[in-house]
């Protein structure tokens, strides 16, 4: 993690057990002062910085968290005095909540001989207060303080921005926060106490920021509030350093205490701890100068008893000034390429935005606004007709789930179905055959018995079919409804900008769908009324009357064969279950063309005997002997026939009943085709007359407006919101296009230059053409362990691609194996290699990534690639 590679960079340069930061590093020519850094270092270290200032100047803070360095400690722990150490600017102090609101302090080494120079401002102000001396600055941060806290109750959450320039003063950026408030004091509301501790919870939060942990060294550092706080949100100690403050006022005794949280025995950071001595309270009074403090902080830690024996690089603002400078670096370093890509990805969201709110073009004259509904109403039919028939490839189509008209109409049609389909009569219900019997005999008339007259099924079939005119009215209505809706949000999406046009469009709508909808149901009322006169060429009916007189057939035999059952005490069948198949074959047998059974096989049980010699047939039968007897046999066998008879007197023969029941098959078997048949008509109808229609019609109508200059101006008059929504997405737009320019060219200065690492260790840059001259795959000799090199290989895509499998680890593209026959593999391509930039452009995020790599043509391919110690060369192939 960024963090952890800082505190790699640390632990290198500390000896061993010293756990504190380390001091700057010695080139030739020395310091330039006491607290700068040498000039070659610090060209280095200034692009980083102005990186991260200008991401804070683009008003990004509240989508893009940038690196930063924040204090934060309790109430009088010395943190103003810390900062003071740090700028030279001689920050308010005294007890209680002395900073009331936070104050980012950016300092600037300025060239040798230039003066000293210093601005103030607020994050919400358009101007700056300039300030000719230190002293003059802490009063403009007074007043300041003073302005954004009047009407807050003592406390503000807006921030106070000090950019300060001198030839003494650090390259670096810090933030001070408000001391930690437990208890409001007088003159204060309850509610600084939670606002405080609010802002200060939302600093630790930041993942990118390294919390500067501002703790009085003659304080137990187990009460430490703000250490408790960093550890919940930094557990490891990555990206919190402590600084321990006021070793003067330690008392006798307690030094063994304080040296084992400075070595980072006791409460350990992974940052360490450094201890300064800033100005005290006496020296304050004294008007002792900044130098002099320095000096005294020295001679402190030098003379001391304790401490003179422990690393000097544990103590003194120096140091602390070094350390932070390069963690600062490091942190914006190690978070270049994940801010980056999320930079990346809001530019492709304010983009779509910025698509969504486009005024599609310009209309000052007539000429314009007639080309812009040309241009409009086009727009609007091209996604209308993909919506009415179901294709949806088009993006607003398919990040508006709501304007898949088709997908929601099939959910009306089959509504509608369902409908028909519940209000279908119980024709086989036993009560609905005697309600239709009662009715066939108050409607007989002149028939002969035996006949049904076919009035009577006329009148039955148009009482069913008059139910089917309310589903159907409904479902256009529910229709014209749905394509209203779909057509508002289309146009509130294509002509986003123009309100008295989208009302105009959806009011045109309104009126063809009203228009519509009443010639659908007008044709819906004809096909309930065709539907009325039965008619149908169709085989379904008489196969389907046959089916179901056959099934009445089937539940007789099987009521009649179930009564033998239960005559037999259950037990008949149960005993001959295990020669039901051997019967059934039997039957089949014995069956003649016409249906019938033979005489000899009439009057013989299943078994294959006769009557009166049951057990023929080798036992194995229905009814052999082993099971029944020849006289049980023939008993169930009059049993069954006498059920049958009674069932078909009561359903063939010649009364009110049996032609009820026969109707009731009729009837069935019509309702069914007809149902069907009309649900069919009726949703074409709904698509024909309301769907299919709308796109012709709203164009014709929008067409005859474009010589109405009239209403066309008062159309094209803009929402001042839209416009004011545009105005503010084109300036985050710009915003983050420079903040994503500025990022990309400080990673192509970083990739173009010998030390390809920046700061980091091990940053050296390999150039290949293939596997020969490659560098070689870690572990070669030569070559440290912890050494990562950055590689560039070049070679073909062929007709696979590259042949690479990567994987997305922690935002890194990492190779992590090879197909069959891979280039990639050949060319020099290592196991754990990470991808930096396809033919010199960075390529974003993971499927970003694997896109372009898709996109490939065949030929040569250019791969940056960051070779680490946990790169493997792979076996070859």
């Amino acid at each position: 993690s960024p963090a952890s590679s800082s505190s790699q960079m640390m632990a290198t340069s500390a000896p061993p057990g010293a756990g504190g930061p380390p001091g700057p590093r010695k080139k030739s020519g020395g310091l330039a002062s006491g607290m700068d850094l040498d000039a070659q270092y610090a060209a280095k270290v200034r692009p980083w910085l102005e990186l991260a200032e200008d991401l804070r100047t683009l008003s990004l803070d509240n989508t893009l968290q940038v690196p930063q360095i924040c204090v934060m400690g309790d109430q009088s722990s010395g943190k103003s005095s810390v900062l003071e150490a740090l700028s030279g600017v001689p920050f308010p102090r005294g007890s209680g909540l002395v900073t009331r609101c936070p104050c980012r302090m950016v300092m600037r080494r300025s060239s040798p001989g230039a003066g000293w120079s210093a601005t103030a401002g607020t994050t919400s102000g358009n101007q700056s207060i300039a300030a000719d001396s230190p002293e003059q600055l802490t009063n403009i941060i007074a007043r300041l303080m003073d302005s954004l806290t009047r009407s807050s109750g003592g406390f503000a959450t807006e921030a106070i921005v000090v950019r300060l320039s001198s030839p003494d003063a650090p390259d670096l950026t810090v933030v001070d926060l408000p001391g930690i408030v437990r208890t409001a004091t007088a003159g204060q509301s309850q509610a600084v106490v939670e606002e405080v501790n609010s802002l200060i919870e939302e600093y630790l939060g930041q993942e990118r920021t390294i919390i500067l942990a501002v703790i009085p060294a003659n304080q137990d550092v187990a009460t430490v509030d703000i250490l408790e706080r960093a550890r919940r949100v930094d557990p490891l100690g990555e990206r919190t350093l402590g600084v321990l403050t006021k070793p003067d006022l330690i008392g006798p005794g307690n030094e063994e205490e304080v040296v084992a949280v400075l070595t980072n025995v006791r409460k350990p950071l992974k940052l360490g701890y450094v201890m300064v001595k800033n100005r005290s309270q006496a020296q304050i009074k004294q008007k002792t100068s900044g130098e002099s403090a320095k000096a005294d902080e020295t001679r402190f830690f030098s003379t001391h008893p304790v401490f003179s024996r422990l690393d000097k690089r544990l103590f003194g603002i120096k140091n602390l000034t070094t350390s932070l400078t390069k963690l600062l670096v490091a942190r914006i370093q190690d978070e270049l390429a994940p801010m980056k890509r999320h930079v990346e990805v809001l530019l492709s969201k304010v983009r779509a935005d910025v698509r969504a709110v486009d005024s599609r073009g310009s209309a000052e004259t007539p000429n314009e606004r007639q080309k812009l509904l040309v241009t409009i109403t086009q727009e609007i039919i091209r996604h209308l007709n993909d919506c009415v028939r179901g294709e949806y490839r088009d993006r607003l189509i398919v990040c508006h789930p709501n304007l898949r008209l088709y997908t929601r109409a099939l959910v009306i049609f089959q509504e509608l179905q369902r409908r028909v389909s519940e209000g279908a009569p119980e024709f086989r219900g036993k009560e609905f055959v005697a309600s239709l019997a009662t009715q066939l005999d108050g409607l007989r008339g002149r028939e002969l018995p035996g006949f049904m007259s076919a009035q009577s099924f006329y009148m039955f079939i148009q009482e069913y079919v008059d139910a089917w005119l309310a589903p159907a009215r409904m479902a256009a209505a529910q229709t014209r409804a749905l394509a209203g809706e779909v057509v508002a949000e289309l146009v509130e999406n294509i002509a986003v900008s123009y309100p008295v046009l989208r009302d105009a469009l959806q009011d045109l709508t309104a009126s063809i769908l009203e228009q519509t909808e009443d010639k659908a149901v007008k044709l819906l009322e004809g096909l309930v009324q065709r539907e009325k006169d039965p008619f149908t060429v169709n085989e379904f009916l008489q196969a389907h009357i046959n089916k179901l007189r056959y099934d009445r057939f089937a539940a007789a035999v099987e009521k009649s064969f179930v009564s033998v059952d239960k005559s037999q005490g259950g037990n008949y069948f149960q005993q001959n279950s295990s020669n039901s198949a051997a019967a059934k074959g039997a039957r089949g047998n014995t069956t003649s063309n016409n249906g019938t059974s033979s005489g000899a096989a009439r009057d013989s049980p299943p078994g294959g005997g006769s009557s009166s010699s049951p057990k023929r047939g080798g036992g194995g039968g229905f009814g052999s002997s082993s099971s029944v007897s020849g006289s049980s046999w023939q008993a169930s066998k009059e049993h069954v026939a006498s059920s049958l008879r009674h069932w078909y007197r009561d359903a063939h023969g010649v009364s009110s009943a049996a032609n009820a029941e026969d109707m009731a098959a009729i009837l069935e078997a019509y309702w069914t085709l007809a149902s069907k048949r009309f649900v069919d008509n009726a949703c074409m109808c709904l698509d024909d007359t309301i769907l299919s229609t709308i796109c012709p019609k709203l164009q014709e109508k929008c067409y005859t407006l474009v010589h109405d200059d009239g209403r066309l101006e008062s159309y094209f008059a803009e929402d001042p919101n839209i416009v004011k929504k545009r105005k503010e997405l084109s300036q985050t737009l710009d915003r983050l296009a420079k903040a994503n320019a500025a990022m990309a060219s400080i990673q192509a200065t970083r990739t173009s230059s010998s030390s390809y690492s920046g700061l980091r260790k091990g940053g050296v840059v390999g150039e290949s053409g293939g596997p020969r001259d490659s560098p070689a795959a870690p572990g070669a000799a030569g070559r440290p362990a912890n050494l990562s090199v950055v590689v560039r290989l070049t070679m073909h895509v062929g007709d696979q691609g590259l042949g690479l499998q990567l994987a997305d680890e922690d935002g890194a593209v990492v190779v992590r194996g090879f197909r069959p026959g891979s280039h990639g593999q050949r060319a020099g391509v290592c196991l754990g290699d990470v991808l930096l930039e396809i033919n010199g452009n960075t390529p974003g995020s993971f499927m970003a990534t694997i896109q372009k790599l898709k996109a490939l043509d065949h030929g040569p391919v250019a791969l940056t690639l960051e070779r680490g110690p946990r790169s493997v060369a792979p076996a070859p192939s």
